[in-house]
């Protein structure tokens, strides 16, 4: 019939006029607002102890951390008044503190390292390793399964290349897990002895006198015993044929890296020696 208009037309107009129903979100609780404001405030310790950190390294200085303190302290306890009982982790703040100052400790020790954490694999490899790629990722994954922070590279040459022309040279001391100092920098590493035998694992357990494949001589090169050098590398550490130089955990004269003029069978199970970056 001319002039009337349809329900269905109707509604369709109400609601593209009034557009879709929205249902309302309920806003964070007191006890999330309190998580948020803290978590907040933790972020801006961590930044100002690293600034301090920064300045201190700037100077060759220790670093000063009590207006740092001072404003954690102000502020949580500021957090903790305002949503009072609605905050469950009241009373958190030396927790928080310890952890936090523990991590930006991390972060400063990996960009400005004191000392080079040096340890002997746990677990023994053969001598098809997947190259020198492989061997690195066999001492990361023994770091990290020991929670050890940073990069880590085998003690190993092919016949072309060495630690001497892979590892960072370091000023600072190598020390094993244990905190034993092996040698005070990169020169008295390669002077032809170390102070403390390379016989402690990644999780700072001592080990037993067993030989580790190395290939490399005291000055951190090649150590190239027979006519083709290939064969004093399990061929670049990808077969178990030929043979590789090999040097003993109890050594601290060049024995420990070079353990005898005698290669080992590159089917044999020994031991890597591991150095952090």
């Amino acid at each position: 019939m001319r002039g009337l208009i349809s329900p269905a037309v109707v509604g369709f107009a109400a609601i593209w006029l009034l557009g879709p129903t929205v249902t309302a979100q309920a806003g964070p609780t007191k006890a999330q607002q309190c998580a948020v404001s803290k978590l907040k405030e933790t972020g801006k310790y961590e930044r100002c102890r690293l600034n301090a950190e920064a300045k201190g390294v700037k100077k060759n200085a220790a670093p000063d951390f009590t207006k740092c303190d001072v404003k954690f302290g102000e502020k949580w306890t500021k957090a903790e008044n305002k949503f009072g009982a609605e905050c469950p982790t009241a009373g958190d703040a030396a927790a928080i503190q310890a952890f936090s100052s523990g991590h930006t400790d991390d972060v400063v020790s990996l960009l400005n390292p004191t000392e080079r954490i040096v340890f002997v694999t746990s677990q023994l490899v053969l001598g098809k390793l997947g190259g020198l790629t492989g061997a690195d990722a066999e001492c990361q994954a023994a770091a990290d399964s020991a929670g050890l922070l940073g990069a880590y590279l085998a003690w190993l040459s092919t016949s072309t290349v060495g630690p001497a022309d892979r590892f960072v040279q370091s000023t600072v001391p190598y020390v094993r897990t244990d905190g034993a100092i092996v040698a005070l920098d990169w020169a008295d590493l390669t002077s032809g002895s170390i102070r403390a035998a390379i016989n402690v694992d990644e999780f700072a357990n001592t080990i037993s006198g067993h030989p580790t494949w190395t290939n490399t001589d005291v000055d951190g090169t090649p150590l190239n015993n027979v006519g083709d050098p290939t064969l004093d590398s399990c061929d670049e550490w990808t077969s178990f044929g030929g043979q590789a130089g090999n040097g003993f955990t109890t050594a601290v004269d060049g024995g420990w890296t070079i353990g005898s003029q005698t290669n080992f069978s590159c089917a044999s199970a020994f031991q890597l020696y591991c150095f952090q970056l």
